[in-house]
C-alpha cells in the first residue's frame, strides 16, 4: 500500500510538471503566446525607457585621439557642423582631406562669410576653441586656425586646418602645443555649451 501511494504521488508530480510546462499559468492569458524577446521587453520596460532618455537626450563631448579614433570616424567630402565656442556661431564645413589633421573648407558662401566674421575680416593663425557636431549626441572638441591657405574646392581663398587631440601639423609632423591647449579650452567651454542645450 505504501509503495502504491508513493507511485501515485510520483506519477502526479511528473504529470503536473509536464502540464505546467505545456500550459504556463495563466492558461487563458494573452501572455502565453509572447516571444522571449517580447517578455524581456515587458519585464525591462522601465529600464529600457530610462536608457533611451539617457542616450537619446544626453549630448556628450568625446575627446578621442586623432590617429586612433577621430580620423577613422570623419569622412572626406562629408559635411559637419562647427560651433565656435567664443561666440556660439554655428556654420557648416566640408572635410577635404584627412591626414595629420583635418583640412576643411566652408560648405557654402554663407558659411564662408560666418567664418570671415569670426576673424573680423582679418584672417589669423590664432587658434579658436570649437566643437564639431558628429551626430545628435556626440561632439568632438577641436581647434581651428582661421587662416585660409593652400588648395580649396570652393570659391574661397583656400582651406583651413582643424585639429583634434594629438593631431599633427603637416610641416613638422608633430603636435602643436597651441592647438592642444585650445582643445582643452574647448572641452571646458564645450561642457557649458552642452549644459545649456539641456536646459
Amino acid at each position: 500500500m505504501k509503495h502504491k501511494s508513493l507511485l501515485i504521488i510520483f506519477i502526479f508530480t511528473v504529470t503536473a510538471g509536464l502540464f505546467a510546462s505545456l500550459f504556463p499559468y495563466p492558461i487563458f492569458s494573452n501572455y502565453t503566446n509572447i516571444t522571449k524577446n517580447e517578455a524581456y521587453q515587458i519585464n525591462n520596460h522601465h529600464e529600457t525607457e530610462l536608457q533611451k532618455q539617457e542616450t537619446e537626450h544626453s549630448p556628450q563631448i568625446l575627446n578621442l585621439d586623432w590617429q586612433n579614433g577621430i580620423c577613422s570616424l570623419l569622412e572626406e567630402d562629408a559635411v559637419y557642423k562647427l560651433i565656435d565656442l567664443k561666440t556660439q556661431t554655428q556654420f557648416y564645413i566640408k572635410i577635404l582631406d584627412i591626414q595629420n589633421h583635418a583640412d576643411i573648407e566652408p560648405n557654402s558662401i554663407q558659411d564662408f562669410e560666418l567664418m570671415q566674421n569670426l576673424s573680423n575680416n582679418a584672417w589669423s593663425w590664432n587658434r579658436r576653441p570649437m566643437l564639431l557636431k558628429y551626430n545628435e549626441t556626440t561632439y568632438f572638441p577641436a581647434s581651428l586656425s582661421l587662416y585660409p591657405h593652400g588648395h580649396s574646392q570652393a570659391r574661397t581663398t583656400g582651406h583651413f586646418c582643424l585639429h583634434f587631440k594629438n593631431s599633427k601639423t603637416n610641416q613638422t609632423n608633430q603636435t602643436d602645443d597651441f592647438h592642444q591647449t585650445t582643445i582643452k579650452i574647448a572641452i571646458k567651454q564645450g561642457k557649458n555649451y552642452i549644459k545649456n542645450l539641456q536646459i
